[in-house]
């Protein structure tokens, strides 16, 4: 290893050793309780709903989330945006191959056949009863900014626009600063709150069984009419 490979990588250990010593710990917490709700969806999916076929993605979806909470916290912002969108991916393929044995056995043996995400959601609308009307409802009272924020982050992994664009030079420069970190963490709450509208407009006559805190945060969002329509339809 030449001499100049030597400086990089030590810059880059400096830049790393620096951020996750001064902001690490609190971004890794602060992540942890933005996605504290899918946390919460994970361990109800796998002791009520899971088929046994696919259940490897719920695990994948967990894994992400501590994924992009070990990115933040050595200051690899772009590398956890690509944790979050994995997140959507992967609760959106296990919602239809946990249903579709052959299909999913074909995709494994094959490596083809895997679901796109406006597919997979298709087949929500069509087949799980309730679920395009009571998402809908919910969407009326998102708090978060984007409605898909699965577009948002398939701009930066895409680099759809100038401002996605990765700008990386010394490799020192990978560790974003701080404020580029809180903004991922904002991401993760809107990633967050879009599986969580997903999920309960799926299971929600299953409501009683639900985890308490996801049941009284969701509804808590609806006004008193729109409640009254979302469990009577």
């Amino acid at each position: 290893m030449s001499g100049v490979h030597e400086q990089q990588v030590e810059g880059l250990k400096i830049a790393v050793n620096k951020h996750s010593h001064s902001s690490g710990a609190g971004l890794c917490q602060e992540t942890e309780k933005a996605s504290m709700p899918v946390i919460e969806w994970l361990h109800y999916l796998r002791s009520s709903e899971a088929t046994g076929t696919a259940d490897i993605l719920l695990t994948g979806v967990q894994s992400t989330v501590i994924e992009a909470a070990g990115c933040l916290s050595l200051g690899l912002a772009r590398s956890a945006l690509f944790g979050m969108r994995a997140e959507i991916d992967m609760l959106l393929a296990w919602l239809y191959f946990k249903d579709h044995p052959v299909e999913w056995e074909y995709v494994q043996t094959t490596g083809e056949g895997y679901k796109l995400k406006q597919e997979l959601i298709r087949h929500l609308e069509f087949y799980v009863l309730k679920y395009k009307e009571r998402f809908g409802l919910l969407q009326q009272c998102k708090k978060r900014k984007e409605v898909e924020p699965y577009r948002l982050l398939s701009a930066h992994i895409h680099s759809q626009s100038a401002h996605c664009v990765p700008s990386i030079g010394a490799l020192s420069s990978l560790v974003s600063p701080l404020s580029h970190c809180n903004e991922c963490i904002q991401v993760q709450k809107e990633v967050t709150e879009y599986l969580n509208d997903v999920l309960f407009s799926c299971y929600a006559d299953k409501w009683a069984s639900l985890p308490k805190s996801i049941v009284k945060d969701t509804t808590a969002r609806l006004t008193a009419k729109q409640r009254k329509l979302f469990f009577s339809l």
